[in-house]
């Protein structure tokens, strides 16, 4: 097997010499729930990509997935590991079904298809789009399973955003932290969120772009899924206002983050 990654790095093929190959190696990818690959690029842990199987040039795909952790670090070789993120008995069943029936499908139609439904939506400024955007976004986006809507958060616009931080699934927040648009005020709404989780907040809290912004770095402490360690990282970045807040609170804040708050604000007030 071989894998063959698309240049904008969302699409992963898996080239299998014949049906026994692919169906050997879909058994041990779905006995661990992921798979490792050699990639000639290095990609950036929790980009999703969609895995595709190919044989003899006819292709389907599989699952998405994500990337857990990167092992190789030389120039031709990237030893990269990838999560499953949407496997379903129903998914496995068709793809086993394709696999012992005739091959359907084509690199090229595939392609094709993915070109178009990725192509951004053209903006053009006049008066009121702005919520003729919002409601085409809302229709676009219901019309997406998980995957896609993970996929799409990566590089989705503004309107799109702000649909996509609804969705309770922790696949998209964590697209929409890749997302090279995303603003300050739409990862504050993660920050906050019930449904991100631990890896999620880790994530922001090490991002050099929000490193500074207080309100992210106090709502990521005040999130009861935040790791205790990142925590325990950030409570002397806070601003002394909220540390105060912090240390009064005698609800909705873990004991163990009150008690830290408590303890930075009295050292930085002398007591």
């Amino acid at each position: 097997m071989r894998a063959r990654l698309d240049p904008e790095g969302r699409r992963l093929t898996l080239v299998f010499a014949g049906k026994d190959a692919a169906g050997a190696y879909l058994a041990e990818v779905r006995a661990v729930g992921g798979l490792q690959v050699g990639l000639d690029r290095r990609l950036s842990q929790y980009d999703v990509v969609a895995v595709h199987w190919e044989i003899e040039g006819r292709t389907r795909e599989a699952f998405k997935s994500y990337v857990a952790r990167i092992t190789g670090s030389g120039a031709e070789s990237f030893k990269t590991a990838f999560v499953v993120q949407d496997w379903s008995e129903a998914s496995e069943q068709e793809l086993l079904k394709w696999l012992d029936g005739p091959l359907e499908g084509s690199a090229e139609e595939d392609e094709a298809a993915e070109s178009s439904e990725s192509a951004e939506p053209v903006e053009t400024g006049e008066p009121g789009e702005g919520e003729v955007r919002g409601v085409a976004a809302i229709h676009r986006i219901q019309k997406m399973n998980m995957g896609q809507k993970t996929i799409r958060a990566q590089r989705a616009d503004r309107a799109e955003r702000q649909v996509l931080l609804r969705d309770t699934a922790p696949q998209v927040l964590q697209g929409l932290l890749v997302n090279p648009r995303v603003e300050a005020k739409e990862i504050l709404r993660i920050a906050k969120s019930t449904y991100a989780t631990g890896a999620i907040l880790q994530r922001v809290a090490g991002d050099a772009r929000w490193g500074k912004n207080q309100e992210i770095l106090a709502a990521i402490v005040r999130n009861p899924k935040s790791p205790t360690l990142v925590v325990t990282r950030l409570i002397d970045k806070l601003r002394t206002s909220d540390l105060r807040t912090m240390a009064k609170m005698s609800s909705g804040l873990k004991e163990m983050v009150r008690k830290a708050a408590l303890r930075e604000y009295l050292k930085r007030s002398g007591q």
